[in-house]
């Protein structure tokens, strides 16, 4: 993907492990697991807010660190395909809601059907 084609979102969402109950707990992260995701979008302006068109999505997990030793490559990509679908629909509602445009005096953002001041 290319600037004329649209841009490249990156996210990573982390997910502690720990033993129930959480308060006595918390110090203790059993393990770390993060979904990274790098997605296309082509973008466009609505009124003072960029959206987005999203386009293509690519999803992994990965173990940022364990205290109870290996992970199973099984465990990791039902992991990943269950928060694929919560990471989708993240990034559509945020590309749908819109992401607010910062004004500050004497700038002017357009594209080449209005003008936003």
């Amino acid at each position: 993907m290319n600037q004329v084609d649209g841009v490249m979102l990156n996210m990573s969402l982390a997910v502690d492990l720990f033993l129930n109950p959480y308060e006595k707990t918390k110090k203790n992260i059993l393990a770390r697991l993060v979904v990274d995701t790098s997605s296309d979008v082509e973008p466009y302006l609505n009124g003072t807010r960029i959206h987005g068109h999203l386009r293509n999505s690519t999803i992994t997990a990965r173990v940022d660190f364990s205290n109870i030793g290996d992970v199973p490559k099984s465990f990791l990509n039902a992991f990943s395909t269950i928060l694929s679908m919560t990471a989708r629909q993240t990034i559509r509602s945020v590309l749908g809601v819109g992401i607010p445009i910062p004004s500050y005096d004497n700038v002017t953002v357009a594209d080449d059907l209005e003008k936003v001041s």
